[in-house]
């Protein structure tokens, strides 16, 4: 499948950890995707089994989490692309999966040209590429409830970390 990515990117956490009832200690079964290898340089090499797409990763915290959608504060990283879905009318954008994130570090060279273009014309529209900090996925880890997968874009760290943790969160569409 082919992938859109949004052209803002924010620094949130995963979910909040002072909140009682909400997901930063709750295991998402349904949204465990485990890379093959972590560590600096994973990202090019990993291979990964569970859920590789994040599509449905909201939809499914939402059914773990009956109070989710309605507390949406909980849940900061995956609140900022519903914000961003209304924004853009657009309802196909989504947190994306630890494998998914691999594959827009792979091609982040091209993204980053894209994006400084956009970003020349109208620096409202996109930021200026996608950096080289860490990034969330949407993916739960299967060892630890408080922690879930992000990205290095400096090195291609894979690593687990705790929910509360604020990283760069970018959304993705499939198409």
């Amino acid at each position: 499948k082919n992938l859109a990515i949004g052209l803002h990117n924010k620094n949130l956490a995963w979910a909040n950890s002072s909140i009682s009832g909400g997901g930063y200690n709750t295991k998402f079964e349904k949204i465990i995707c485990t890379p093959s290898e972590s560590g600096i340089g994973a990202a090019d090499k990993a291979t990964f089994t569970g859920d590789t797409d994040g599509s449905d990763n909201w939809s499914e915290i939402c059914k773990a989490d009956t109070n989710a959608a309605t507390n949406a504060e909980n849940y900061p990283a995956f609140k900022w692309i519903n914000e961003y879905i209304t924004k853009t009318g657009a309802h196909n954008w989504y947190l994306p999966s630890i494998a998914e994130l691999c594959k827009i570090y792979k091609n982040r060279e091209i993204i980053n040209t894209s994006l400084k273009k956009i970003y020349g014309l109208d620096n409202a529209a996109a930021d200026n590429g996608l950096g080289t900090g860490w990034y969330w996925s949407s993916s739960q880890t299967h060892d630890a409830i408080s922690s879930a997968w992000h990205l290095n874009f400096s090195n291609g760290e894979i690593r687990k970390d705790g929910k509360s943790n604020q990283h760069n969160v970018c959304c993705i569409a499939a198409f």
